[in-house]
């Protein structure tokens, strides 16, 4: 093959001694740098405030004055919870009940503001209001003794899907007044409730209440009267109309809710040692 030829042969292949070196296709390069983008999660705490703001442990006791008579009363509570992060939060409140000795008298005053108290922005605080009361009269078993509730806050970030049964006593000429309350739901949104005790049926709202709608914060309740007796045959449910049997300790409450989209169950307490109709 000659030169001439040779160097044809190169010049095809892009490798003449012109383009050895510097690569086909060649360009100028240069770096504009780096850039970078930082976040930082906020803090979430909560944690009991005291009266004037000052924040306090995570165990407080507080001693109500002493039983002085043996008349139906009550001992109202008010505690404070501080949202001492950053970020809002719903805050959840659970109690133990009334504990000690011949505690039949004693139940639990309904907390406001019901759950979930929220959205706590940081750096504000929820004032709940609770206590203890005895709606009958007390006798000599109860003398001397102390009686105790504890609640528990629990903070969250989101409102959760949830729903609880509370029941209180209204003295022994009245009925007792269930409330079924949650969270979570859509807003605007009709919430269907039911819930059963004893070992029977669900009881939902045929026997005699409306279901509640929940509101623009997805919160639900509705309140309707009881008489721990399981009604006969189909609704609506009146109390004192015929029934099957009394109750005459406290029951345990399976509950439901939903609305078609959100669905919740939980539990409670039905007070039937408590005085009623």
């Amino acid at each position: 093959m000659s030169l001439r030829k040779f160097a044809g042969l190169l010049a095809a292949l892009g490798i003449a001694g012109s383009l050895i070196g510097g690569g086909v296709g060649a360009s100028f390069l240069a770096s504009a740098g780096t850039q970078t983008e930082n976040v930082t999660v906020g803090t979430f705490t909560c944690q009991f405030m005291d009266e004037g703001g000052g924040l306090l442990g995570s165990s407080i006791t507080y001693t109500a004055p002493a039983i002085l008579s043996s008349v139906p009363g009550s001992r109202p509570f008010t505690f404070y919870v501080k949202n001492t992060g950053t970020i809002a939060a719903y805050m959840n409140v659970t109690n133990t009940g009334v504990t000690g000795p011949n505690a039949g008298p004693f139940t639990s005053m309904a907390v406001t503001p019901a759950n979930p108290a929220g959205p706590i922005a940081g750096g504000t605080w929820a004032t709940f209001n609770a206590g203890i009361q005895w709606l009958g009269s007390l006798t000599n078993d109860q003398l001397g003794n102390t009686y105790s509730i504890v609640y528990t806050v629990n903070c969250t970030d989101t409102n959760p899907t949830t729903v609880r049964f509370d029941s209180f006593s209204n003295g022994p000429t009245s009925w007792i007044t269930d409330t079924i309350s949650g969270t979570g739901m859509t807003p605007g949104a009709t919430v269907n409730v039911s819930y059963t005790f004893g070992g029977w049926g669900t009881i939902d709202a045929s026997w005699g209440w409306t279901d509640p709608t929940a509101t623009g914060a997805g919160t639900f309740t509705v309140s309707f009267p009881e008489d721990c007796t399981s009604p006969l045959g189909p609704g609506p449910y009146v109390p004192l109309s015929p029934r099957g049997p009394a109750y005459a300790t406290d029951q345990v409450v399976t509950v439901w809710a939903t609305d078609g989209t959100h669905s919740a169950i939980g539990t409670g307490n039905l007070v039937c040692s408590q005085p009623h109709l």
